[in-house]
């Protein structure tokens, strides 16, 4: 794990230099929020109510910022196309219950080729 930490990923860059030939492209994702409201709804199976929690935990746990590596901070247009692509309100806590969707390094304020909302 110690190889995807911000530091390492910031030597990773400083040795590899982006290549004028190839075009480089960032992905977003991002889940809305678990509510209560679809963990009360009646489980179809024993492993509805457990993977709820799950991932309830999961995606609490992503969409904490963490102190010392802020997120890029987008622009108002770009956080509305962002929101409007992934159906939902984005914010700094916006997650697909693994990665922060906005953690990406990426120009993120010029454009972004793929986007998925995860149900």
């Amino acid at each position: 794990m110690v190889q995807l930490t911000p530091e390492s990923m910031d030597l990773f860059n400083a040795a590899a230099p982006d290549r004028s030939n190839v075009e480089y492209v960032s992905s977003l994702s991002g889940a809305p929020a678990p509510s209560l409201r679809e963990f009360m709804i009646r489980p179809r199976n024993l492993y509805q109510p457990l993977t709820h929690a799950i991932y309830a935990m999961c995606h609490t746990l992503a969409g904490r910022a963490h102190r010392q590596y802020a997120y890029p901070t987008p622009g108002d247009a770009v956080m509305k196309r962002i929101s409007d692509a992934l159906l939902f309100q984005v914010d700094a806590g916006t997650n697909d219950g693994v990665v922060p969707t906005l953690s990406t390094r990426a120009k993120i304020n010029s454009h972004f080729w793929w986007y998925k909302r995860i149900v």
